[in-house]
């Protein structure tokens, strides 16, 4: 090897081992061994390292997930005078405490539940404090472990006083996961000058005639779309007949001939005539209200809440509970709920006590008022219906309603029970063959 070539592989070597080890060169070895210098040594006691002082008077924020009602979004909201009476009164004996309120949709995927139930794998600590949900998705909620039962941290007299469906809707395996705080529940609203007495089973219902005499009546209700309505105007009649939805071991269920008889009804309402065409466009209790408000039909299905704002307009329109196929007397309560979410002691004891003020009776008025949604609390609904028979009337729907289905899987329960809706209505298929493509669906889901 000549001189050039041994000088260069030299250059390649040493250039391979400064790569491979970029640190300081290694010290050349020693004969001698190295003597270790001797450790100072001390008869002192370890001392711990300083703790990290707590400032006794430092703010503590309490972070509220709230749907845009509650949230103080927009001047004309109802609620938004209530909500900023609620948070001053509750700030104002508490120094050191802050509200942060974030608006959230109140369903969807940028919805409460979804957001929490999002956030809570990834960033755990950008949970809220306190949320308020719909109450039919518990079910979700529960499953993540993200709710602080309240059995014992709210007084017993606050639960005894509440409706059974209300406790119902926010109980899980035996535990209190949430406070119900407002409710809803269908009714039939009907023209007394085209009938004197409601429709109390779908069967009369199909022989009534305007003025004892006249046509065939209109009856509408949502049939259509995807938020639900259609499906908890069928789970009435599917309720009444004694359908349920879960199996003995919970798993989700329909029964394929309770619902075939339902949609027969459906089939002949509308062949004869008592279903207009124009219910198959009917996707919410709004289009229904708007259509008997425009004088478009003589009955209809709507929620108190709706039913409440334009009461003082009404006075040619009675009220009723939903005539149901076969007559058994069905009424299905939805409902509001507060929810603590943090586990940390000082902000848990905090959202408790949010809670409770809201809940006073004082509060819930105001609420109910200022709404139009009906209170959980028995002895609060004087307070909200001055009518005296419409609040006996209600207080009856109220006690013995039972609560809104709160399944994991009942958005796809609802959307099965739709699409068997739409299809028997629009002719694609008979009651028979859509009640069981209807279970077929749900029987998927377990």
């Amino acid at each position: 090897m000549g001189p050039l070539a041994l000088a260069l592989v030299l250059l390649l070597w040493q250039g391979g081992c400064s790569f491979l080890t970029p640190e300081a060169p290694p010290v050349p070895p020693s004969s001698e061994t190295p003597t270790r210098a001797p450790r100072p040594t001390s008869n002192a006691t370890p001392q711990p390292p300083p703790a990290t002082r707590v400032n006794p008077n430092a703010p503590i924020t309490l972070t509220l997930w709230l749907p845009p009602e509650m949230a103080l979004v927009g001047e004309e909201n109802p609620g938004r005078p209530v909500m900023s009476d609620w948070n001053a009164e509750f700030l104002a004996a508490r120094s050191r405490v802050r509200i942060e309120i974030v608006p959230k949709a109140a369903y969807g995927p940028g919805g409460i539940v979804s957001m929490a139930l999002a956030t809570h794998p990834v960033v755990p600590a950008r949970l809220p404090d306190v949320i308020a949900f719909d109450t039919a998705e518990l079910p979700r909620l529960a499953r993540a472990g993200l709710l602080q039962p309240l059995d014992d941290a709210l007084p017993a007299a606050l639960w005894q006083g509440m409706y059974p469906f209300a406790v119902d809707a926010v109980t899980v395996d035996g535990r209190r996961l949430a406070a119900p705080y407002q409710a809803d529940i269908d009714l039939l609203v009907y023209d007394r000058e085209a009938l004197e007495e409601p429709p109390q089973a779908w069967e009369t219902l199909l022989s009534a005639r305007v003025e004892g005499e006249g046509p065939p009546l209109t009856y509408i209700f949502p049939t259509a779309g995807s938020d639900g309505s259609a499906a908890d105007a069928f789970m009435v009649h599917y309720l009444a007949l004694g359908g349920r939805l879960t199996e003995e071991n919970g798993r989700p269920y329909l029964d394929s001939g309770i619902v075939a008889r339902v949609l027969r009804s459906y089939r002949g309402a509308m062949d004869a005539g008592v279903m207009p065409d124009a219910v198959r466009r009917m996707r919410t209790r709004q289009d229904c209200w708007a259509s008997y408000l425009g004088g478009e039909a003589q009955l209809v299905n709507v929620t108190t809440h709706l039913y409440h704002w334009d009461e003082a307009s009404l006075e040619g329109s009675g009220y009723a509970r939903l005539p149901t196929v076969g007559g058994n007397p069905t009424t299905v309560a939805r409902s509001w709920a507060w929810g603590v979410i943090t586990d940390d002691p000082t902000r848990r004891d905090l959202a408790v006590q949010y809670i409770a003020t809201a809940l006073e009776p004082e509060r819930a008025t105001a609420w109910g008022v200022a709404t139009g949604y009906l209170p959980t609390q028995r002895d609060v609904l004087p307070a909200i219906i001055e009518d005296a028979p419409y609040r006996r009337f209600l207080d009856d729907q109220l006690a013995h309603a039972q609560a809104y289905p709160s399944l994991a899987d009942y958005g796809a329960i609802q959307a099965a029970i739709v699409r068997a809706i739409e299809d028997v209505l629009d002719g694609l298929a008979t009651p028979e063959r859509a009640a069981v493509a209807a279970a077929a669906t749900v029987v998927r889901l377990r």
